[in-house]
């Protein structure tokens, strides 16, 4: 008797409870990815507008939509870099496009690594705060 009273409770409390599927508790969060550049290139390839297509469905339906683009503000090309991004961004689910200054790596040389924006994209404004400017300082 007691089985069967736990197992009609569990199966009421189941039916009851909403069922809520992975991607609906992903949307909403804040979530980044990096859009790589070859060197000397600023064009986005497939990949990247394959990246921005998921990005937009994961905020579909949020209050708020901010995308950050983050580069090296060293590299001679991270404005067009950022514009390109922004403008593929642009007439999509976005209420804003900041395109910023990375802060966190310094460039030492070409052969350092791949070069690359950090994309993130959040439910909450936030102050630009390291805006991307035109110079293209390096440090050791």
């Amino acid at each position: 008797m007691f089985l069967r009273a736990a197992a009609l409770a569990c199966a009421t409390a189941m039916v009851a409870a909403p069922l809520v599927s992975a991607e609906e508790i992903s949307r909403c969060e804040e979530t980044s990815f990096r859009v790589y550049f070859s060197p000397g290139d600023t064009a986005l390839d497939s990949t990247t507008m394959e990246m921005l297509d998921a990005a937009e469905r994961n905020v579909a339906g949020c209050e708020y939509a901010e995308l950050r683009v983050a580069l090296d503000g060293a590299s001679p090309h991270a404005r067009q870099r950022g514009e390109a991004i922004a403008t593929a961004a642009a007439d999509r689910a976005w209420d804003a496009v900041h395109i910023q200054r990375r802060t966190d790596t310094r460039r030492v040389s070409h052969t350092n690594g791949p070069e690359y924006a950090e994309v993130t994209m959040s439910p909450e404004a936030r102050a630009n705060t390291a805006p991307l400017t035109g110079q293209t300082e390096t440090g050791v």
